[in-house]
């Protein structure tokens, strides 16, 4: 290991870990009270890094549980890249893997908070994009081509006023596609069914359709077919819906 390296991982070590060790002090020398300072400065960019993408998840976690997360995440599985936008999902797969089922008590809507807070964190800033090359005009006899930074959320539990009540529904994220926000559409339960079915990139939508359809019970009539030309023409005009995958 070079001299460099040693210095990074010794910065490392005294920014993330529960307390700055004294050989990765003495290894970097000079007051040891500025990097503590540096220590602090560094901890406070990455807390509110998190409570800016994960605000659903504090409020339902509460201030005290998620700081002792925020802890032991640096101390245990500390980031590993520079990139500060990756630290959040770091630190969700981590919660989820620390906590197990632990993470449902007291509060039942938690796991979906941090669904939530982590799919929109992806949507506002994914850089995933199709291929143009790939993309042809709409058709139902071709696989539908769906925006891959899009995220869709299946929830049980509801904030209303100040209770949180149980209304499951799903919950479909997208970027507008003018303004760059992150926007929500609640779809319906046929709808969210549909859109899953569509969106594996190589079965025609006529078939998966037919599929949902089938599995339902249900027949293509009038009115189904009223209710999933709206649903079709709401995506393309938020650009979930690109258009269709071209044939090979």
């Amino acid at each position: 290991m070079s001299d460099l390296d040693g210095r990074q991982r010794a910065i490392a070590r005294v920014c993330l870990g529960e307390a700055p060790p004294a050989d990765a002090l003495a290894l970097l020398g000079g007051d040891p009270r500025r990097w503590q300072v540096y220590r602090d400065l560094v901890r406070t960019r990455l807390w509110r890094a998190l409570l800016e993408a994960l605000p659903r998840t504090y409020a339902a976690a509460g201030g005290e549980r998620f700081g002792g997360w925020f802890t032991r995440f640096l101390d245990e599985a500390p980031p590993r890249t520079r990139f500060v936008r990756e630290v959040a999902p770091a630190f969700g797969a981590w919660v989820r893997a620390a906590e197990g089922e632990a993470l449902s008590r007291p509060a039942p809507w938690l796991p979906e908070a941090l669904a939530l807070d982590l799919a929109e964190h992806h949507v506002a800033l994914s850089d995933a994009r199709l291929d143009p090359s790939e993309l042809a005009a709409f058709s139902m006899d071709l696989p539908a081509a769906l925006d891959p930074a899009h995220r869709r959320v299946r929830v049980r539990w509801a904030v209303e006023g100040e209770a949180v009540v149980e209304r499951p529904r799903t919950l479909l994220l997208h970027r507008h596609p003018t303004l760059g926000s992150v926007e929500t559409l609640e779809l319906s339960a046929l709808g969210a069914d549909l859109l899953d079915a569509m969106d594996d990139g190589a079965t025609p939508v006529t078939a998966a359709i037919g599929g949902v359809l089938s599995r339902r019970g249900l027949s293509a009539d009038g009115a189904f077919a009223e209710a999933f030309a709206g649903l079709l023409t709401d995506l393309m005009e938020r650009e979930v819906l690109l258009g269709s995958f071209a044939p090979i």
